[in-house]
């Protein structure tokens, strides 16, 4: 099981997809898309390499996380 955790008002956010299903996968997408097009910012990091900023959804990604844009004041 694949996972998109998202930092949100309630802390976090977890939506998940199986990427050999692919009503799930779109489910997945379609919130990835919707979280970058509102300013969320999507990051994946792991197996020992660095991290890097994702600028489309890929389904075969085993775990992202996504960030609001931070404001200064």
């Amino acid at each position: 099981m694949h996972v998109m955790e998202v930092l949100d008002h309630t802390g976090h956010t977890s939506i998940n997809w199986d990427p050999d299903n692919p009503a799930e996968v779109e489910t997945a997408r379609q919130a990835f898309e919707r979280m970058t097009r509102e300013g969320y910012r999507a990051f994946t990091a792991g197996n020992g390499k660095p991290g890097r900023r994702l600028d489309a959804f890929d389904p075969e990604i085993g775990e992202m996380t996504l960030i609001p844009h931070l404001r200064g004041g």
